[in-house]
């Protein structure tokens, strides 16, 4: 009996300890405008042509230790009910190998982080200071970027991130009152691009999820009331959220989760209320605010990842 009772604690104790070998150190939760206006109902595509996207960097300044996780393959729609935790966690593992992963900690405040360029795009008064690495809020650690982008096009961009990867990142979006505007972009540019897009859940209600293709301005979830409205839109969190996002250029394949509830699920281009053309490539991954029906946001980025698999919000 005694050598039983011993083999078991034996046992306790080490599933203990290899749960805490697992454990990831970079993204622990602490809790918690003169520019384009668009041209109709749905929002329509701002004027000039968005400037030319950076070459912004190989994406390995100011990696982080943690926040990647091997969750599920969710193309064929919806999360892996077999990946575990919020948003296809599962088992934590260190994200050094991913194409990008970093939580700006090592970046200097006042600057752009390591790895991105700056688009400060549109005549709203071009600013520097709109984007930059702050001190003033953060998800995980004492930082994150921030970009002030209540008028015009404000955000930072990824080079080249491919035609079929997973992003994650955490967001908070303050000061949005009015207007649509856009808050993830990826594709050729500014009007050629598939988006994470803010849009009305209801009567003077800004602040819902949503993708939106900027050639052929489609919506989806599809909106059975026409226009912005999206009675089947998710809520976008009023503090810091996780945003997951799974794009395939080559299967039109976009979808989207806020905090693990999936907001977006288009396959094989749908469904969408109005048009929605593909980019022929994926050349650039911009994260700030492009200014639409004269609305505009600031927002809070931090703990962003990029990989080949669904990442996880743990």
């Amino acid at each position: 009996m005694r050598s039983r009772a011993f083999a078991f604690i034996t046992l306790i104790g080490t599933f203990f300890l290899g749960g805490t070998l697992l454990g990831c150190a970079g993204d622990s939760e602490d809790g918690s405008g003169g520019g384009p206006s668009g041209s109709g109902a749905s929002g329509g595509t701002p004027t000039g042509d968005g400037g030319t996207p950076g070459s912004g960097g190989d994406g390995t300044g100011g990696l982080a230790t943690g926040g990647a996780s091997t969750g599920g393959d969710t193309s064929s729609g919806g999360a892996d009910p077999n990946s575990g935790g919020s948003g296809g966690g599962g088992e934590t593992v260190d994200c050094s190998n991913l194409p990008l992963c970093t939580d700006f900690e090592g970046d200097a405040v006042g600057a752009v982080p390591a790895g991105f360029t700056a688009n400060l795009n549109y005549n709203s008064g071009t600013n520097p200071g709109n984007v930059a690495v702050t001190s003033e809020a953060a998800h995980s650690g004492s930082q994150s970027v921030k970009v002030i982008g209540t008028e015009g096009l404000y955000g930072i961009e990824y080079a080249a991130p491919g035609d079929s990867f997973y992003l994650r990142t955490w967001l908070k979006v303050d000061g949005l009152t009015n207007g649509n505007p856009v808050i993830v972009g990826v594709g050729q540019g500014n009007n050629d691009e598939m988006r994470m897009r803010l849009v009305k859940k209801g009567v003077n209600d800004f602040h819902a999820v949503a993708a939106n293709a900027a050639a052929g301005d489609g919506l989806s979830p599809p909106n059975s009331s026409g226009g912005l409205a999206c009675d089947d839109c998710v809520p976008m969190p009023a503090d810091w959220f996780c945003l997951e996002m799974h794009v395939d250029r080559a299967a039109q394949t976009l979808q989207m989760w806020v905090d693990g509830e999936q907001a977006v699920n288009i396959v094989n281009n749908e469904p969408w209320s109005g048009g929605a053309n593909w980019p022929a490539s994926m050349d650039v991954l911009r994260i700030g605010s492009m200014a639409l029906e004269g609305g505009g946001a600031t927002v809070y980025i931090d703990d962003v990842a990029l990989g080949p698999s669904r990442i996880g919000c743990d």
